[in-house]
């Protein structure tokens, strides 16, 4: 059994042993890039001590990483142009990467042709606003220790 967030569990916990354990050293395999702030990290540097590999996604991800994928979502969701239960028949058969440009025709309106005055697109609108301004104040968040 893998556990996905054992890095990152073993990075907070030993956070929280080390002032009983001062001798405490945690090697964290791949953990979540979105764990402690830059300060705390550089904190743990002494005891945590992070491996990544070159092609791992999960130390990677970042809120502004989430972000850009929700937007995206929404940005494709936007351009559907076929009943949602249409488009869930399309994504169920599989397709050659040869034809996916062709099936994705089918279901999606080109960028330039999305509807910019329906309510879903008014209300995702919305949601950007609030999301930008929430997002000034976003703390970045790194890897533990070194």
């Amino acid at each position: 059994m893998w556990s996905f967030l054992g890095a990152g569990c073993a990075s907070i916990l030993s956070l929280m042993l080390r002032p009983a354990f001062p001798s405490l050293q945690c090697f964290a395999y791949e953990p979540p890039g979105c764990i402690f702030n830059a300060e705390l990290s550089e904190l743990c540097a002494e005891f945590i001590t992070s491996f990544v590999r070159h092609d791992d996604c999960i130390p990677r991800i970042s809120y502004h990483n989430l972000e850009l994928l929700r937007d995206e979502f929404f940005t494709t969701f936007e351009r559907i142009k076929v009943p949602k239960i249409e488009l869930y028949r399309h994504l169920r058969v599989p397709y050659s990467e040869v034809h996916v440009a062709s099936r994705n025709a089918k279901v999606l309106r080109q960028i330039d042709r999305t509807p910019l005055e329906s309510t879903f697109t008014t209300k995702i609108e919305q949601f950007r606003a609030e999301r930008t301004i929430k997002n000034m104040a976003t703390v970045h968040l790194f890897i533990p220790g070194k």
